[in-house]
């Protein structure tokens, strides 16, 4: 069984992002069930949160693992994902239109050039994410103002949480990879300074800024609270 959603647009500068089918696959589909290589005139996301799935592509076999998704680019020649054990609404496939408009700020070029960079590779998700989709199945949110408001910030925030999850994500934020260095070493240097005062200086996630100050320093901030407060104590010392 399959369920879907009508549309849902997001206007980001000069990028119109279009939700035109999310789909909560039930069924189960073997390798043998006919399925036929074909294109789509829009990105296709895979997220898969059961083991064991396979999609084929131009460039060989995918297999997705649990909570990994796959992002694929248009006129890419694929074949449908061969689901070998499937629990109910357990995947989510959904097709993403992204077009460029007159005017705006230039969002439309850097979040295509994301989706372009990363497409064909297994990307891990949160399954947060496939939860909050499901709202969208509900069709009863499409029949009043607040219902479509709602749809919005659900459809929104999966945009959101997309763009955290690509590793080269930073294009698409205002700060640029040496200004966030630069704020995060001045920033953890204070004591009082915490991962969401990081966060909501450098518009990352909690999450994010905890890979990063590993990334850059090779410890966790509370490690690194550590051993300069051991610093400090030894040079009282002497």
């Amino acid at each position: 069984m399959e369920t879907s959603v009508d549309s849902i647009s997001l206007i980001y500068g000069n990028a119109k992002i279009t939700f035109l089918n999310i789909f909560f696959r039930s069924n189960k589909i073997l390798p043998d069930s006919g399925a036929i290589c074909h294109t789509h005139s829009y990105y296709e996301l895979h997220l898969s949160c059961v083991k064991n799935l396979t999609l084929n592509t131009k460039n060989g076999d995918v297999s997705l693992g649990t909570n990994e998704l796959i992002i694929i680019p248009p006129s890419t020649p694929h074949m449908s994902i061969n689901y070998e054990s499937i629990d109910s609404d357990m995947t989510c496939v959904i097709a993403l239109s992204v077009t460029k408009l007159p005017s705006g700020e230039n969002f439309y070029s850097s979040f295509i050039s994301a989706l372009d960079r990363n497409a064909l590779i297994p990307i891990p998700f949160h399954k947060s994410m496939t939860k909050d989709l499901q709202l969208l199945k509900n069709t009863e949110l499409y029949r009043t103002m607040l219902g479509q408001c709602r749809l919005q910030a659900i459809a929104s925030g999966f945009v959101c949480d997309l763009l955290y999850l690509l590793p080269d994500r930073e294009e698409l934020l205002c700060a640029s990879k040496k200004e966030v260095s630069v704020l995060i070493d001045t920033m953890i240097t204070y004591p009082t300074t915490t991962l969401e005062d990081i966060a909501d200086a450098t518009n990352y996630s909690k999450r994010h800024v905890s890979r990063l100050i590993k990334s850059y320093y090779g410890m966790s901030l509370s490690e690194i609270r550590k051993k300069l407060k051991s610093e400090i104590n030894h040079k009282e010392k002497d």
